[in-house]
């Protein structure tokens, strides 16, 4: 025989007529005393397992939803069987195992989608948790679709923002003071941006770091009875903004515990100040004296 000559044929047992009626016979009779269908016939090693399986006279998506449902249950009995007893785990992977595309594309015919939906209130609270700009939040929508993750569209982000802050903010255009070149000063309308109930806006910050605890008095450097609360100003980017830090927390200066309450495209003179703090004057001498609790 000649090296590299032998080839393996499948051996294929023919039986007449009579043996395929005999065996049929058989195996239904043996079949039809097991509730579930299945039988385990011994052969002196691993036993040989039957089940039984209608022959179907239409395709599946010809059939009734009593016959589909019939064929699941068909399918979920062999899964049983041949994985061991852990079903879910094989169908796992038969749902895995096809390619990105024509996992997608099964998905789409039974109408489920593999896509992740991020809704306009999540996506909101993360751009506020994480302090980022619309800009990136365009960026940060671009590089998650990529990845099979949809954001709220950003008309959906804003009109969640507008819910969500109602009356808490206000925006006008107000008198401000501008220095001209030549000397002197114009007034002129320049974007103002604030929250009208500052008393409120503290209180509800107090109660959320309360909730959180998050509230400290740094052993003992705050007094046990007293709430401080830190107001500062700062110009930058061609704004200038006002915002308060509530001290009692464990990172009193981070970003995110400071609140800008009140912002303005102008300079920080004097006359500007007044203009757009003056609102602020009796809530911050009630703030000094109110008592939280």
């Amino acid at each position: 025989m000649r090296a590299g000559a032998y080839e393996e044929h499948e051996c294929v047992l023919k039986l007449t007529a009579s043996e395929e009626r005999a065996a049929a016979g058989l195996l239904k009779r043996a079949i039809s005393t097991s509730s579930k269908g299945i039988i385990q016939l011994g052969t002196g090693g691993t036993p040989v397992t039957f089940m039984r399986i209608t022959n179907p006279h239409n395709s599946t998506t010809a059939v009734c939803s009593r016959t589909l449902k019939s064929r699941c249950s068909e399918l979920q009995a062999i899964r049983r069987v041949v994985s061991g007893g852990q079903p879910s785990v094989l169908l796992q992977n038969e749902v895995l195992s096809p390619g990105d595309e024509q996992r997608r594309a099964l998905l789409k015919e039974a109408g489920i989608s593999d896509e992740i939906k991020i809704g306009p209130a999540e996506v909101l609270a993360i751009k506020v948790g994480l302090a980022i700009p619309w800009n990136k939040i365009r960026i940060l929508r671009r590089w998650l679709k990529a990845s099979n993750i949809s954001l709220a569209c950003e008309e959906r982000m804003r009109h969640e923002s507008r819910k969500v802050v109602g009356e808490n903010l206000k925006g006008e255009l107000a008198p401000f003071s501008f220095s001209l070149p030549s000397g002197g000063e114009e007034f002129r309308g320049a974007p103002l941006v604030f929250i009208p109930d500052l008393i409120l806006k503290v209180v509800e910050l107090l109660e959320e770091n309360d909730r959180a605890g998050r509230l400290t008095w740094h052993n003992g450097a705050v007094p046990a009875s007293e709430i401080w609360i830190k107001l500062g100003g700062d110009k930058g980017g061609g704004t200038f903004k006002m915002n308060f830090q509530i001290v009692n927390v464990a990172a009193p200066n981070s970003v995110n515990n400071t609140c800008v309450f009140c912002c303005f495209e102008a300079d920080e003179s004097y006359t500007n100040l007044h203009i757009a703090l003056e609102r602020y004057k009796e809530q911050v001498e009630h703030l000094q004296g109110m008592t939280w609790r």
